[in-house]
């Protein structure tokens, strides 16, 4: 039986059913190409970098034991709480900005009743949570923070990242030996 399908030929085709007449009309995929629509080149452009880091096939910098802070994440989440204003953002390892909202901006400050308190903080992580999984960022390294020393508000700003549907943990790195398999 293997021998007899061994020596069949198999051959590969395209029905395409017209709608004047249901007439058939079928062709060979693996023949000539039809038109040059039909050449597949052989340069490829990659248009979406963070499809790598998404797919967890980019290399994740590591940076050195030393380094304070610790360098090993694809994306951050930066929390800044000032007088007058709070905001958060999204900062890339090579230190370009990804994502930012404030409550400085006219839209969100119109909302708040206070820039500065929690509800603030709570507000400025649910736009921001918005526009991360807008920009296709599912999940963030979380801020460092000594422990013991984190305020209330930045616990209701990563509250608000947590309901927005942001994952506070990045993936595992897939080059680190020592992670679980």
């Amino acid at each position: 039986m293997a021998a007899a399908l061994g020596s069949m030929r198999i051959r590969l085709v395209s029905c395409t059913i017209g709608r004047s007449g249901g007439a058939a009309t079928a062709r060979r995929l693996h023949g000539e190409p039809l038109s040059e629509n039909d050449m597949v080149s052989s340069e490829f452009t990659n248009r979406n970098p963070r499809n790598l880091e998404q797919m967890l096939l980019a290399h994740m910098h590591g940076g050195f034991e030393l380094d304070k802070p610790n360098r090993s994440y694809w994306h951050k989440l930066v929390f800044e709480a000032g007088r007058q204003h709070l905001s958060g953002s999204v900062v890339h390892f090579d230190g370009h900005l990804v994502v930012r909202a404030s409550s400085s901006e006219w839209g969100l400050r119109r909302q708040l009743v206070s820039a500065t308190d929690r509800s603030a903080a709570a507000a400025v992580a649910r736009v921001l949570a918005r526009r991360c999984l807008e920009a296709g960022l599912l999940c963030v390294q979380r801020p460092d923070t000594d422990r013991g020393t984190s305020s209330l508000r930045l616990q209701a700003f990563l509250d608000g990242m947590k309901e927005g549907g942001v994952l506070l943990t990045e993936s595992w790195n897939p080059h680190d030996i020592t992670r679980p398999s």
